[in-house]
């Protein structure tokens, strides 16, 4: 957690974390309050009060957008995405990214019923994420962005 930028103390927002709350349990391990917004696999009522706190807040210290992208077919909801992470974070905050590879062939397809699976390396997301976050780069195994 610290090597990717987490400081004790610091606010999280998980954009699009899921139904459970694994990612909550482990920044709190290490000091960070983090809570999850995902209007696909939360109550309406959670994501509003996430919201409000952090509105509250001015904002969060970090945003986690981990494995949502990938699931994503189209192109233009991934500019919503980003726009909306960058919306929840304070200025100088940061945006860690990541993605599910899949099979790495590039060939998007329908993995479950309701399910969508981009197959897409890493590095193809950067020019997408750098349209939101200009100084968008690689990082640990991550994309990482600053809010300017």
């Amino acid at each position: 957690a610290k090597q990717k930028g987490w400081q004790q103390g610091s606010f999280n927002l998980d954009i699009g974390g899921g139904k459970y709350d694994h990612g909550v349990r482990f920044l709190k391990g290490h000091g960070v309050e983090s809570h999850v917004l995902d209007p696909y696999n939360r109550p309406k009522e959670h994501n509003e009060k996430v919201t409000s706190l952090v509105k509250q807040r001015g904002g969060a210290d970090t945003v986690t957008l981990f494995n949502v992208l990938n699931t994503i077919k189209e192109p233009e909801i991934h500019q919503q995405v980003l726009q909306n992470a960058h919306g929840h974070l304070k200025a100088g905050g940061s945006l860690w990214l990541s993605v599910y590879e899949g099979n790495k062939t590039g060939v998007g397809r329908q993995s479950k019923s309701d399910a969508w699976q981009r197959n897409e390396r890493l590095g193809s997301y950067l020019k997408t994420v750098r349209g939101v976050f200009p100084n968008a780069q690689i990082k640990n195994g991550l994309i990482h962005a600053i809010k300017q």
